[in-house]
Parts: C-alpha cells; structure tokens; sequence
C-alpha cells in the first residue's frame, strides 16, 4: 500500500532538490516548499468528499490493459508514467525560458492560480488512480490467493538450508516456473 501510494506522490519522484525542500514557492503571499505545497497545502485544498463516478470512471479499461501483466511489470510502467508526469506537470511548469536559451528555476518561483488549479487537478487525478490501482492488485491478490501451487515437502538437506525467507537461493532451481494467476506467469 505504501510503495503505490508514494508511486503517485510526484515529489517523492523528483530527487534534485532534496525531492523539493530545496525550492522555495510563493502563492498569495506566503513561501513553502515546493515538497511542504505537495504534502501539505494541496491535500487541504482538495475536495473534502469523492464521488463514485470519478473513481469508477475508466476503472474496467484500465482493468482490461493490466490484467495479463505481472505485477513488476506493473509497477515498471507506473513508475515510467509518474517519472514523465512529474517532469512535464510539476517540475516543468516551474521552469522559465531565459533569453540565452537555457531553462531554469526563478527564486523564489512565483505560483500562478492557474498553476495550483492543474496541480489540484493533477492531485485529484493520481489520487484516484492509486486508488484504482490498489484495488486492481488487491483483487487480483484475493482472486488467486487460492491458486498457490502445492511446494514438496523439502529433504533434510533443503530443510536445514531454510532461512526467514523460505528455501535459501541454492534450492530454488533458476528454471522453476511459478503460475502467478491463469493468464500469466513467471520464471524464477
């Protein structure tokens, strides 16, 4: 739950800038961190309540493009999509065009209420699909729970070997494919 909830936290991908504490932002006269306005001025400015069209809404198509993937397969093209998000709709909007034509950030940046306003926006949305995205994973956890394939009871040697994790590297052949649900599975 932690590890997806803070794939959608944008600032928690952006680690120049000591993930944003380092950049200082002023909105209606006062100055925050670009990472404080993240982790505490727009969660208290979004909408106090969610409807259930807005967190349905897309839910079973985007069902239909995960389902025959793995979860690491999963969480890779999360992780590329939050990367591309926070590059364009976070650090990207902070960044001015200078006239030796070099980017780069004003200090301190100066919100615009437009700017909050996709930020709010931006927030509501990933939010949301972290939300669709956990169910996806704990619905799929709870529909194969059953689905374990049965593991042989280990020889003495393979016994001994144990650790906190099971059968130490050693037992566990490279080769070993494990179903992972009915569509898909992986090798180990």
């Amino acid at each position: 739950v932690i590890l997806v909830g803070d794939l959608h936290q944008p600032l928690h991908w952006l680690e120049a800038h000591r993930y944003g504490s380092l950049i200082t932002l002023e909105y209606d006269g006062q100055q925050h961190s670009l990472l404080s306005f993240w982790e505490d001025y727009i969660p208290r400015h979004l909408p106090s309540q969610w409807s259930n069209s807005s967190v349905d809404a897309g839910y079973h198509e985007l069902v239909h493009a995960w389902r025959h993937k793995t979860p690491p397969d999963l969480f890779m093209e999360w992780a590329e999509e939050m990367a591309s998000i926070v590059c364009s709709d976070v650090r990207g909007k902070l960044e001015v065009n200078h006239a030796d034509g070099t980017r780069r950030l004003e200090v301190p940046v100066r919100l615009t209420k437009s700017m909050l306003e996709d930020w709010l926006n931006l927030a509501e949305k990933l939010i949301v699909l972290a939300g669709q995205r956990l169910t996806f994973l704990f619905r799929d956890m709870l529909k194969h729970r059953g689905h374990r394939a049965p593991m042989p009871a280990p020889s003495q040697a393979e016994a001994s070997s144990r650790n906190l994790r099971g059968q130490s590297a050693e037992t566990v052949p490279l080769t070993t494919k494990v179903p992972l649900s009915d569509e898909r599975e992986v090798s180990l």
